[in-house]
């Protein structure tokens, strides 16, 4: 059961959300929405907004973890965050000084296995990928906020929690002002 739902489930609402997206209009449309959770979707657009002008963006290398590999993350030896797509609020971030990291690690995957093999190619199966570890987000936290020709495309709020508690990665609600809304005023 994920969030609630069985596979079953899933892969049914799945199927009627884009069933429904061909007979009325949907917003926000599913299919936006699963992109959305695909972390190197958004770093490819990234990617190409920054070579389009001439500018260099690190790209991240997607790989599979190990049980070698997360040692050298959590260690410390590897000055790296190894994450994975479709995933929220640091639930599958891994970097030096995640407690209990190999188990996490491993449950993750399990899961991966039976949830993915289970659903018969129905979703993309997520990509573990490593970026580098940036020290003052244990600290300072930060806003990111990504821009494509000159429009908004997303924000992530990272903060820092406790000392040896994850940080608190959320997406925050963007709402437009009602003094932004134009009026209209009946006579």
């Amino acid at each position: 059961m994920l969030y609630g739902l069985s596979i079953e489930d899933m892969i049914s609402v799945w199927r009627g959300e884009l069933e429904l997206v061909h007979r009325i209009t949907v917003w926000p449309d599913p299919r936006d929405l699963m992109m959305a959770g695909s972390k190197l979707f958004l770093q490819s657009i990234i990617c190409w907004a920054a070579d389009s002008m001439g500018q260099i963006y690190l790209h991240t290398p997607s790989i599979i973890p190990t049980v070698e590999l997360m040692e050298r993350v959590t260690t410390g030896t590897l000055a790296a965050v190894l994450k994975r797509e479709f995933s929220s609020h640091g639930q599958h971030v891994f970097s030096a000084g995640t407690k209990d990291a190999v188990a996490k690690l491993q449950r993750a995957i399990d899961r991966e296995e039976v949830t993915y093999e289970w659903a018969h190619g129905e979703f993309n199966r997520p990509i573990w990928f490593l970026q580098p570890f940036v020290a003052g987000l244990k600290y300072l936290g930060e806003i990111r906020v990504f821009l494509v020709n000159g429009t908004f495309f997303k924000s992530i709020i990272t903060t820092p929690g406790e000392p040896g508690r994850p940080l608190e990665i959320t997406e925050p609600i963007m709402l437009t002002p009602l003094s932004k809304l134009r009026c209209v005023c009946l006579p």
